[in-house]
Order: C-alpha cells, then structure tokens, then sequence
C-alpha cells in the first residue's frame, strides 16, 4: 500500500489538504504529483471544510490564470477529478 493509503492522511483532510496538497500546487512538479495522485487526493479535498476547498480552488484558480497550455489541461483535469468549476472568465477591460 502506498504511503498515503497507510498514512491515514484522509483521516485528518483538512489539514491534509493545507499542507500536503496547498503546498504541492505552488510547485511544478508538485502538480504533476497531484495529477498523478488526483483520485488519492479526491478524498481528503471532498472531505475537507467548505473553506478550505474554497481557498484551494481560489488558488487554483489564480495560479491557471499564469499557467501555460499544458499546466492548465493539468488544472482543468484536477478541476474535473475534485468536482471544481470551471475557473472564472476574466474580466475584459474596457
């Protein structure tokens, strides 16, 4: 079993959530990692209070704002997985 199954880490998800996943996101690789683990990951994100899945969806959110092409397929798939919207349309200055 892998670490995170026999770690229990969706026994405490919110603070899985804040300091596994938040800080995974900030990095390259680390959404790689998230993509790779997405369906792990799915669990501690649904079972985590509304806040915390706002903040992380605010994060992603401005992070696929500066992603390119392929990092945001990654962030639309991760989207998909942990039943996120779409992020929101920016705003055209006029």
């Amino acid at each position: 079993m892998s670490l995170l199954k026999e770690g229990h880490f969706g026994d405490k998800a919110d603070d899985s959530v804040r300091h596994v996943v938040l800080p995974l996101l900030d990095k390259p690789s680390g959404l790689k990692v998230l993509l790779e683990l997405k369906d792990e990951f799915k669990g501690w994100v649904g079972n985590c209070p509304d806040s915390t899945r706002a903040f992380l969806r605010e994060r992603m959110d401005a992070l696929q704002r500066m992603a390119s092409d392929e990092d945001s397929r990654d962030y639309n798939a991760l989207r998909a997985s942990w039943s996120f919207p779409d992020p929101p349309a920016e705003r055209s200055e006029e």
